[in-house]
Formats: structure tokens, C-alpha cells, sequence
């Protein structure tokens, strides 16, 4: 368990942390992260809006098809075939 204590050392020296946090690597991690996490959510918001409008397209197309279509004519009667089920004599 000395790990522990060594590491709970470390993140509660405030002059490390102070210092670590104004180095470069850490300053450039921070940047960019904030710029992928930024541009990812541009991104989902931009892709979200696309499909809400594609949904509403596609709502659209479905309403005009349907509406379009002429209900299938009543006067035109077609012969109904009918199949009579017959038992095979028992041998």
C-alpha cells in the first residue's frame, strides 16, 4: 500500500499540481480535448437535425403516397375460387 500514500501525496501538493498544469503537455492535452469535444458535439447536433429532418421527409412522402393512391375499385369483381377439402377414404 505504499503506492497509495505515495499518490495521495502527489495530488494533494498544490506547488506539483500548480506546476504540472502549466507545462505543455498537460496544457495541450486540455486543448485538445476541449476541441474534440466541441467539434463531437457540433457534429451529433448536425447529424440529429439531419435525421429529424429526414424522418419528417420521409412522414411527408408516406401522407402524399397514401393520399394519392385511388381506393381499389368495388365494381370490378374477380371469380373467388374455392377448395373443398375432401378426406381420403380410410383403407
Amino acid at each position: 500500500m505504499p503506492w497509495r500514500q505515495f499518490i495521495r501525496n502527489l495530488t494533494n501538493n498544490e506547488e506539483l499540481i500548480r506546476r504540472l498544469s502549466e507545462s505543455y503537455p498537460i496544457r495541450r492535452a486540455a486543448q485538445l480535448t476541449a476541441y474534440f469535444y466541441s467539434a463531437s458535439k457540433d457534429k451529433f447536433i448536425e447529424q440529429r437535425d439531419t435525421w429529424a429532418n429526414y424522418k419528417e421527409l420521409r412522414r411527408q412522402q408516406e401522407k402524399s403516397r397514401t393520399s394519392t393512391t385511388p381506393p381499389p375499385s368495388s365494381t370490378k369483381t374477380t371469380p373467388k375460387t374455392t377448395i373443398i377439402n375432401k378426406k381420403k377414404p380410410s383403407s
